[in-house]
């Protein structure tokens, strides 16, 4: 199974590429997303994928090397939010991009995550998927995008920003939350929204669980199913599974990142 090195990559994956050596996939494209740590990778005609690596850096003074239970915990996230219908998904208008596996080198503790796109998940979209920052920035000399939207709907400002991006908003991450407990980091580069013909569909993408927890009480309450987590991944993991997706990796078992707070 490859350790997928980023080209900045930290100091455990430099040692074990100057130790072991390492292979350039050329026939396999790759370019970087706003995160910078994210890279979109595909062969050929085959449809591309997203590959969330361990970055040699501090951005914004936190490091960015993808740490094993944050990818265990994007793992679990993914896999409590693969029990919704694809009824409830249509109803609520929402998605997201699955992130199925990952891998890490057990000395630093540090490795990559596989993210798939939406479209592999369920063939409905037929738009494009734009970044909440990407819709709101501005373009050089010209308005952000939502100016042009709002111009082409012909509705206040105000009702167009209502209906159109706060309502589908608060809608996805309500239901969620609320109905499955999963409480996710969803700022503007983790949010996208779907486009169709120079208007918004309603449609909300979500994307990046590294950083989501779940409430494991709230899921029982609601008698919500759980997936069978002793079949993905190693019994030998230093920490329970299901410890990284509820947040009990910190502050001595305490939650310190609140991430229901924070999404309220």
């Amino acid at each position: 199974m490859p350790l997928v090195l980023h080209p900045q990559a930290p100091a455990g994956h430099r040692r074990l590429r100057s130790r072991y050596g390492s292979v350039v996939w050329n026939d396999v494209s790759v370019t970087p997303t706003a995160s910078f740590r994210t890279v979109v990778a595909w062969r050929g005609r085959r449809q591309p994928v997203a590959l969330k690596l361990s970055l040699g850096a501090r951005v914004g003074g936190v490091s960015r090397s993808l740490k094993e239970f944050q990818l265990a915990g994007g793992i679990i996230i993914s896999r409590l939010l693969d029990t919704i219908s694809r009824t409830d998904r249509r109803e609520v208008e929402f998605d997201w991009f699955p992130e199925p596996a990952g891998l890490v080198d057990t000395k630093s503790g540090n490795g990559w995550l596989l993210r798939l796109l939406p479209s592999m998940l369920d063939g409905s979209h037929r738009g494009d998927l734009i970044p909440a920052f990407s819709l709101i920035a501005p373009r050089n000399e010209r308005p952000p995008r939502i100016v042009d939207l709002i111009h082409a709907s012909a509705l206040k400002p105000e009702t167009f920003v209502i209906e159109n991006v706060l309502g589908p908003y608060v809608r996805a991450l309500a239901y969620v939350m609320f109905e499955h407990g999963i409480h996710l980091e969803a700022h503007a580069q983790n949010v996208l929204f779907e486009t169709r013909n120079d208007s918004l569909t309603g449609r909300v993408i979500l994307r990046d669980f590294s950083d989501g927890t779940v409430s494991i009480a709230l899921r029982i309450a609601k008698r919500r199913v759980f997936p069978d987590l002793a079949r993905c991944g190693s019994s030998s993991a230093p920490f329970p599974l299901a410890s990284a997706a509820a947040d009990h990796m910190s502050n001595d078992g305490r939650p310190w990142l609140m991430r229901a707070q924070d999404t309220v």
